[in-house]
């Protein structure tokens, strides 16, 4: 039923009419020649209505291709273009066939493309699980340099604190080694037999008398005969001569005397 659809039946319509046309005018033509026994070329009339039959026929042929040449535009390229067509078709076979080996070989790269890209996606997913394990080991170590940058200050201010207990403790050590050393130099005067007097010895000592009408002596006169006195006593304690004993009072004293 599609096939009939498609089918130009106008133009069948038309050849069936042309040639019924052309039929029955050389069948006309054929029997008045014949009646009227025309001869042509010097033939018999028989043989002239045969010619005039064969070329009804070859007449109805010209036309029907007439015809078809005039309404059918692929009649035309069969007719007059053959091979032309044949010659484009050749090479579009020929194109064809290049095109399925480009063809093939694009569908052959494709395929290794496809595995070099699934190889890759392989790749990218394991270095996208490196990565995250790298980020999380990240967060971990900046939460553990977190936590060692308070202990690292605690640590320095504990160093602090530490710093200024030394220095104390250096003040301590400074002065019990100049106490030690004082001391250890006194032992060397008590084991040498150096020491003459004693602290809170007593090396002089002397009555101030006054009698009615006469003037009380001064501090310094008092003072004098102290010194005289105790460089007497440490003189002879010491074996020298009492202008070589130097004696230097202490201003309390002095205050005390005075």
């Amino acid at each position: 039923m599609d096939l009939l659809a498609e089918m130009n039946w106008t133009l069948i319509l038309i050849l069936v009419a042309v040639s019924a046309i052309v039929a029955y005018m050389g069948d006309l033509v054929g029997m008045r020649v014949g009646k009227k026994r025309v001869s042509i070329f010097g033939l018999r009339p028989k043989s002239t209505s045969s010619i005039i039959t064969i070329f009804s026929g070859v007449l109805i042929t010209i036309l029907t291709l007439a015809v078809l040449t005039t309404t059918s535009q692929t009649v035309r390229t069969a007719i007059f273009s053959m091979k032309f067509v044949q010659r484009q078709i050749t090479d579009l076979t020929s194109q064809l066939q290049g095109s399925r080996g480009e063809l093939e070989d694009l569908e052959t790269r494709l395929m290794e493309n496809q595995e070099d890209l699934m190889s890759k996606q392989l790749q990218l997913a394991a270095v996208e699980g490196r990565l995250n394990e790298s980020e999380n080991r990240l967060k971990e170590i900046g939460e553990e340099l977190g936590t060692t940058r308070k202990e690292q200050e605690k640590a320095l201010a504990s160093l602090a604190s530490l710093q200024q207990e030394r220095d104390r403790l250096d003040l301590e050590v400074n002065a019990l080694r100049a106490e030690s050393e004082r001391l250890r130099e006194g032992l060397e005067y008590v084991r040498e037999g150096r020491i003459i007097i004693f602290a809170g010895e007593m090396i002089a000592q002397t009555v101030v008398v006054t009698r009615p009408g006469e003037p009380r002596p001064s501090p310094e006169e008092v003072e004098e005969t102290l010194m005289k006195s105790a460089r007497a006593n440490i003189a002879m304690r010491s074996g020298t001569d009492p202008e070589q004993v130097e004696i230097t009072l202490d201003p309390h004293s002095e205050e005390m005397i005075g």
